[in-house]
């Protein structure tokens, strides 16, 4: 564990600052896919959901609608420092299918233009759906807020975990 760990709010404010993850779900059979996918958050204070955008027959829909035990990740690349170890915040969670004309879901796609855009595509298109992924209690942090300096000396000591407040959950 990092000694340079962050609280919730700053994990927060980092998942904000993105719109693309990995989400992983599981087949019937158990096998795992894995597929990126931009995101939308819920509103700040409120129960802190993720809401996805897709084909309620593509594959993701359909595992989930299986198995709702799910794992998303965001991932921080450095780009111009490819010697230092990419960061990421990823946690497990509960997802569920939504129709398209959720308040929330579509409350959260209307923060970034590319959520936007993404969504007026969405609407075009038959069979939308929503997934929403309500994150466990604990979220697994690699290198973020620590220094690059850390990163590139110390990779190891730059993970920690942060507990999803209650009043989030």
């Amino acid at each position: 564990m990092s000694r340079d760990q962050r609280p919730f709010t700053f994990v927060e404010q980092k998942l904000r600052g993105k719109s693309f993850g990995v989400l992983s779900t599981i087949s019937p059979r158990g096998r795992l896919q894995t597929t990126g996918i931009l995101y939308g958050l819920s509103p700040p204070g409120a129960a802190l959901r993720l809401y996805l955008i897709t084909d309620g027959s593509y594959l993701k829909a359909r595992n989930i609608a299986q198995n709702p035990e799910v794992s998303f990740l965001v991932p921080y690349p450095h780009h111009l420092l490819s010697f230092v170890p990419a960061s990421c915040i990823s946690f497990r969670g509960t997802a569920e299918i939504l129709p398209v004309d959720d308040p929330e879901g579509r409350a959260a796609f209307d923060t970034t233009r590319i959520l936007r855009t993404n969504l007026s595509q969405a609407d075009a298109t038959q069979g939308t759906v929503f997934i929403r992924i309500q994150p466990g209690t604990r979220m697994h942090c690699y290198g973020i807020g620590i220094s690059l300096m850390t990163l590139a000396r110390d990779p190891t000591a730059a993970g920690y975990s942060v507990d999803v407040p209650a009043d989030r959950l």
